[in-house]
């Protein structure tokens, strides 16, 4: 037994530890951009339709309006993976739009570890150096991250015993803008 690969492996997990924190936060900074360019788009596609956008309280979405008529997107949970699309009679839809990510890691964590406590002690260390890597090689990207929607009609499970599964559209959507357009036609 090597103390001072014992060190080592230790400064390596807090060296990971700090790096990935800093990639979460990294991650967290690109969906909060990625959000307020959606509700942009939102707006943006609205407003050159003749509608009212106003934000919703708390900032939990936005809705446009003209005369009586009201479509909402809402922002159902706080990390930013999925939206909300209500709209009324007479399409009386409700859609849930899932983001999710282009670049999704390829990080390989499938090892052999030996049998001899010396030679584990340098399998420990090559692992952990392997992932600091990855997580450097994330952290960098996470500000270029590219997103893409999934849509599915939101019905409940009492509306699915009639009207079957919800129909799921299997075409990813590059922009905000050109989902909208695919579910509101002119």
């Amino acid at each position: 037994m090597s103390i001072t690969k014992i060190k080592q492996i230790e400064d390596l997990k807090v060296s990971l530890n700090d790096i990935k924190a800093s990639l979460a936060e990294a991650v967290k900074n690109s969906k909060e951009k990625f959000s307020k360019s959606v509700g942009q788009e939102y707006e943006d596609f609205f407003k050159g339709k003749g509608f009212i956008v106003d934000s919703l309280s708390n900032f939990s979405g936005k809705i446009a309006s003209y005369g009586t008529y009201s479509i909402t997107l809402k922002f159902p949970n706080s990390d930013f993976t999925s939206y909300k699309l209500d709209l009324p009679e007479p399409n009386q839809a409700a859609y849930l739009i899932k983001i999710f990510s282009k670049n999704i890691p390829t990080g390989n964590t499938s090892r052999i570890i030996p049998q001899e406590p010396d030679q584990r002690l340098n399998a420990e260390i090559q692992f952990l150096q392997e992932q600091i890597f990855i997580a450097k090689k994330e952290k960098e990207n996470a500000s270029s991250e590219k997103y893409y929607f999934q849509v599915t009609n939101d019905v409940s499970s009492r509306q699915m015993m009639y009207s079957g599964p919800p129909k799921s559209y299997k075409k990813d959507f590059e922009s905000f803008t050109d989902l909208l357009q695919e579910l509101i036609k002119d």
